[in-house]
């Protein structure tokens, strides 16, 4: 017979064992409890691709009995309006004026221009032929994330509803030699002519282009495109980064929204702003016909100072106010034409002669923006053909608007650098992976 010691000896292997498995059996519980139990919410995961949007169905829809349907897709023509489209479509007069009513609710038809498309849509009953169906509404994509729809109800009546379009960024680089112009060599790398005008208009405070571009000269640019759900381009995106090499020297910006202000700037690798107090050319698509000094007077014959420089472009070409400040004098004023001069900041004046006319609303005392439309080119006064005359005063003494240096808008305080800083290297390694052949992942 076996004494206690014995019998203790001979069951410790055995509790072990179990002590063993009843460990392993807890480890196993808690990793299928986090692996297959646990909420997903918990985890985060990264998508390429924004979540399929819920089919849009109002409630008031419901009440309608299965009908067929079919559709047609029609144009407004130049000069053309939507009730003169449906009624040329087969629809009634009536009909369409309930329609358009509804539409109302939601957009003034008005604002539409030529192009625009409508799907037209027509219903019949399940148990009768095609040849019985009706006008049953239409929607239209009036902006690249907003769908309106048009139905019609039960009762005859029609309403309309709105609905989002989500769209997906998607991010393109170009990296060029400038052989001609920097609009023709960016639009020949693909960019919009949209985009392409407002990187001129970004890099027109610090660069003149009529002396500084030369072929050989170097311009990158990494922007966005936003697309709709079947894959066809909505609408260009942001300029995210660009960079422009003129004679070896380098000038690159990155696109930053601050935290606080929520404010959107261009800023170099030190956290200055592009923008500068005056822009150098307040105008689009213009050549510099005439420099700032001494020169003989192309009408009265004689050499006298131009304070100014003139850009030639066509009559009735849009002229920006070159930075904020309130209107102090619009209207003739003898050589000059019509004019407009303006105050700014820090005792800077500028002057904008030889108008076609100004800008609607305008008049001494207006506030204005940098970049605002305030005139349009013409030849008023005396001048030989349209154009600009543009000069810059500061502290009551005429300066080459092309030469001086103009005060920078914004410097970024030593906290936002940080996240500036974050934002820069991912826009940089963005660029990077670009270049070289990486898909970087599309963001909604």
């Amino acid at each position: 017979m076996l004494d206690s010691e014995e019998i203790r000896i001979k069951t410790r292997p055995s509790r072990n064992l179990f002590y063993l498995t009843v460990v392993l059996a807890l480890v196993l519980s808690f990793w299928a409890f986090r692996n297959y139990v646990e909420a997903d919410a918990n985890q985060t995961r990264i998508s390429a691709r924004p979540v399929p949007a819920a089919p849009f169905i109002d409630p008031t829809w419901l009440d309608k009995k299965p009908m067929m349907r079919t559709s047609e897709t029609a144009s407004l023509g130049k000069g053309g309006t939507l009730a003169e489209l449906l009624t040329n479509n087969g629809i009634d007069i009536i009909t369409a004026d309930r329609a358009l009513d509804a539409l109302k609710t939601m957009l003034n038809p008005r604002t539409l221009r030529e192009g625009q498309e409508l799907r037209l849509f027509y219903e019949w009953d399940v148990n009768a032929s095609e040849e019985t169906a009706s006008f049953a509404g239409f929607d239209l994509i009036p902006a690249p994330t907003k769908r309106i729809i048009v139905r019609k109800l039960k009762d005859g009546s029609f309403q309309a509803v709105s609905a989002s379009r989500p769209l997906t960024e998607k991010h393109f680089l170009i990296d060029t030699e400038i052989t001609s112009s920097l609009y023709q060599s960016a639009r020949n790398a693909g960019m919009a002519p949209s985009q392409v005008i407002e990187l001129i208009r970004m890099y027109s405070f610090t660069v003149d282009f009529q002396r500084e571009i030369r072929e050989g000269d170097r311009l990158e640019v990494l922007y966005t495109r936003l697309f709709d759900p079947d894959g066809k381009q909505a609408a260009t995106g942001k300029i995210l980064y660009t960079g422009l090499t003129i004679k070896g020297k380098r000038q690159a910006y990155w696109h930053y929204k601050t935290r606080d202000e929520d404010k959107t700037y261009y800023l170099d690798e030190n956290g200055n702003s592009i923008s500068r107090l005056l822009m150098k050319t307040p105008l689009d698509g213009a050549r510099l016909s005439s420099r700032y000094g001494l020169r003989k007077h192309p009408i009265l014959g004689f050499t006298r100072l131009h304070r100014g420089v003139d850009f030639a472009a066509r009559r009735g070409t849009p002229v920006f106010a070159a930075g904020d400040g309130v209107i102090s004098a619009l209207g003739v004023e003898g050589n000059h034409g019509k004019r407009i001069r303006i105050n700014h900041e820090n005792n800077y004046k500028t002057l904008y002669a030889h108008l076609n006319g100004y800008a609607r609303g305008l008049k001494t005392g207006s506030p204005v923006t940098q970049g605002q439309v305030i005139g349009y080119v013409g030849a008023t006064g005396l001048a030989t053909g349209p154009h600009l005359h543009y000069e810059i005063t500061y502290d009551d003494r005429t300066v080459n608007p092309l030469t001086i240096e103009m005060p920078i808008l914004t410097k970024l305080e030593e906290e936002e650098k940080v996240e500036f800083d974050r934002v820069r290297q991912n826009l940089t390694r963005l660029a990077q992976d670009l270049a070289a052949g990486l898909d970087p992942l599309e963001s909604q």
